[in-house]
């Protein structure tokens, strides 16, 4: 919950993993734990809701 009222980013980066050559960076994102929540804060800053089902917040 504190993750949502603050100012804390999930970075997320994608790699594609080889054995023989050198990792590459297919794509990344950084977003806030409030928008990759769909959270919504009351008028005195504190969480009133959430969405808690999987959802989609990369598809580079």
């Amino acid at each position: 919950m504190q993750d949502i009222t603050k100012e804390v980013f999930l970075n997320i980066k994608i790699w594609e993993a080889d054995k023989l050559h050198s990792d590459k960076l297919w794509g990344s994102i950084s977003i806030s734990t409030k928008d990759a929540a769909l959270a919504t804060l009351d008028k005195y800053g504190n969480v009133s809701s959430w969405f808690t089902d999987e959802r989609v917040i990369y598809d580079g």
